[in-house]
């Protein structure tokens, strides 16, 4: 797993082919995590992340911010598939990607030329994606067969937004 703690950060496959550069949870672990408290600028570009798994929130993906107006997360040129939000605690699904601002204008997510695929979320949905709190752009994207399931709180197999 690639942890990010408040940091402006670029981080970026080897090739920019996201077929070069794979991070594999091997079923077990997230992909990636950011975690920020303060105004910070991170870009995820030009990965395969897979096979990945989390208790509770993202998958393969997690943008967690607790600060006001706590910057900007892009996610761009990635594949992001087959990873999975699982288990009781998994409030606000993100089997792909997860991302949650402080409050409702407090965060920036841009996901552009990925695909989201087979990507699952148990328990509140979003099994492609959940963004709650904050804006969302997403553009040129493809998000197929991804799945909530569960507990019968589950919305939005491709996508939930909050």
């Amino acid at each position: 797993m690639v942890t990010i703690n408040d940091k402006s950060l670029a981080l970026r496959g080897a090739s920019g082919n996201p077929a070069d550069t794979i991070i594999d949870g091997a079923g077990t672990n997230r992909g990636i995590y950011v975690s920020m408290t303060a105004p910070k600028t991170v870009l995820i570009d030009g990965f395969t992340i897979t096979n990945c798994s989390a208790a509770t929130i993202g998958g393969g993906v997690c943008l967690s911010h607790t600060a006001v107006n706590a910057g900007t997360g892009i996610v761009q040129n990635c594949i992001i598939a087959d990873n999975y939000a699982r288990g009781n605690d998994a409030w606000y699904g993100g089997g792909g990607i997860y991302s949650r601002g402080a409050n409702p204008s407090g965060f920036l997510t841009v996901v552009s030329n990925c695909t989201i695929a087979g990507n699952k979320a148990v328990r509140d949905g979003g099994g492609g994606a959940s963004f709650y709190y904050g804006t969302v752009i997403m553009q040129d994207c493809i998000i197929r067969n991804n799945a909530a399931t569960n507990y019968g709180y589950s919305t939005g197999g491709g996508i939930r937004t909050m």
